[in-house]
């Protein structure tokens, strides 16, 4: 029998988990004396849990995660961090893009859904990890970018974790794509519909406006997201090659130029960068206005047969 397909029996269940939870340990145990492999756990680990949740019944894997963090905990109790910052987040991550995955959920929602538990765990999990190594990782992250003298620093951890997070769920979904296809497991791109998108994004766009006025962090987060949901949504349309939206778009990318220009010496230090959002809102009337249009068309050439 195939060992990657569905799982019926009680034995073949726990043989499965059981031979998943065994590779994780063995991953993040070679990784404790091989430093550099430390960066493939992020990318492997959700996917040996993305395919406990895919092949085995649901009601095991609660006995997968604990027997996983329990082997990982006893053989790492000398780097116990890691169990912390690999296996933990990888079973929930694991978990997310595979209950997704069969849900046939679209891939950009997939990717921004785990992109947030992803973020929220890492939020979770930093005053102990600042405990465990006696340090502080925000700080050290700002540090990084070369931003701890930066005036306005305080707005940017959350905008931070959520970039470094986004970019690590795109590239384990890429891996996870990739490897799923080979075992005959869909995960084939589903394109969100442009309108549900676009009301989800008008809904962020108002949240980081309110923000503004009460935590400005938030409003930088909020914004984050919807640059994130802008930037998919202008692809999606230029994809389409239509001269016009390509024109168009061009024309608002200069205009935001000026807009800043005009608008920027009137909004406080630093919830001016909120003026890039004013991008997106053209573009949004832009899309809805051939949407509106495509659809006008349509029914007119149904209505002519």
């Amino acid at each position: 029998m195939n060992i990657f397909s569905k799982k019926v029996t009680p034995s073949q269940n726990i043989a499965f988990l059981s031979i998943l939870a065994a590779l994780n340990v063995i991953f993040v145990f070679i990784s404790a004396f091989i430093p550099i492999l430390s960066f493939l756990l992020i990318f492997v680990l959700p996917l040996l849990s993305a395919l406990g949740w895919i092949f085995c019944q649901k009601k095991y894997f609660p006995l997968y995660a604990v027997a996983t963090l329990g082997l990982s905990a006893i053989v790492l109790a000398f780097r116990l961090s890691d169990t912390l910052f690999y296996v933990i987040p990888s079973i929930i991550t694991g978990l997310v893009f595979g209950l997704l995955i069969e849900k046939g959920v679209p891939s950009f929602l997939i990717i921004f859904i785990a992109t947030l538990v992803q973020a929220g765990l890492t939020y979770a999990l930093i005053p102990l990890l600042d405990f465990i190594f006696g340090t502080t990782l925000i700080e050290s992250i700002i540090s990084i970018f070369g931003l701890a003298d930066f005036a306005y620093k305080e707005y940017l951890p959350p905008t931070f974790i959520f970039a470094i997070s986004l970019i690590q769920i795109v590239i384990s979904f890429m891996v996870l794509k990739e490897e799923m296809s080979k075992l005959n497991v869909d995960v084939t791109p589903k394109e969100t519909p442009k309108m549900i998108i676009m009301i989800i994004q008008i809904v962020f766009l108002l949240l980081s406006i309110g923000f503004a006025f009460i935590y400005g962090p938030l409003s930088f987060l909020m914004m984050s997201f919807v640059v994130l949901f802008g930037i998919y949504l202008t692809i999606l349309e230029c994809s389409n090659k239509k001269i016009v939206i390509l024109i168009l778009t061009g024309i608002n990318f200069l205009m935001l130029f000026f807009i800043f220009a005009l608008l920027a010496k009137y909004i406080q230090k630093p919830l001016s960068i909120l003026l890039v959002m004013s991008f997106f809102v053209i573009e949004d009337i832009i899309i809805f206005s051939n949407y509106c249009l495509e659809n006008f068309h349509k029914k007119d050439k149904i209505n002519t047969r």
